[in-house]
């Protein structure tokens, strides 16, 4: 059934009905995958399928966290996602590059932005103390902490996740006013989802969405 879902979601028009049938389709994988249900059948004739092409009809910008896989989150298979992933889902040149590029070529209908549980990145931004960090880790902490998140050496569970939504809200909005996908938004041919991701549930559950860039 999940595969007739997917090819489906290939033919429907670009709407907004459309793009929640996206985010209901991740979902319902993701609920799979937190029952332990996740399943990768005909592995390679699904290779084969995609080898000359691609055109997923879903982009993910999340964290490198080895914790945090987005294809066994959703339960997708070769082929379904378009995945960016960088150290606290910050995204510099080159990722919203790719995401361009994802949104250029008329594949993503839908971009996620998920934050997650228990991040370094984040944890490492909301620290007073910078020693020991290498130039390019401040830097990516700064573009953490430019979201406006609450400094703490001890954060509290609830002040870290408040820290890593805050953050993530904050990377969609530079994702949605880089002029591709400003452009995607304005057309009403993508839309952008925030998502917080728990590493020891692992469920994914929308924050909030962006339909239009400011």
């Amino acid at each position: 059934m999940r595969k007739l879902i997917v090819v489906a979601l290939f033919l429907l028009p670009l709407s907004a009905a459309a793009q929640n049938v996206l985010w209901t389709a991740l979902t319902e994988g993701n609920a799979a995958y937190v029952k332990g249900d996740a399943d990768f059948p005909r592995l390679p004739p699904t290779r084969m399928t995609w080898a000359a092409s691609q055109a997923p009809p879903f982009s993910i910008l999340s964290c490198s966290d080895s914790r945090v896989p987005a294809e066994l989150i959703f339960v997708r298979t070769v082929g379904e996602l378009f995945v960016v992933r960088v150290a606290g889902n910050t995204p510099g040149t080159f990722d919203i590059a790719s995401l361009q590029y994802a949104v250029a070529n008329k594949w993503t209908r839908l971009i996620v932005v998920m934050a997650h549980s228990d991040c370094g990145a984040v944890k490492a931004a909301m620290a007073k103390d910078d020693s020991g960090l290498t130039d390019q880790l401040k830097a990516l902490v700064k573009q953490i902490r430019d979201s406006g998140i609450e400094r703490s050496d001890k954060p509290t569970p609830e002040q870290l996740r408040a820290a890593a939504e805050k953050n993530a809200k904050y990377a969609a909005g530079l994702v949605a006013r880089s002029p591709v996908i400003k452009e995607a938004l304005a057309a009403g041919t993508v839309k952008i989802i925030i998502a917080y991701y728990d590493v020891a549930s692992g469920k994914a559950e929308q924050i909030s969405e962006i339909t239009s860039a400011e």
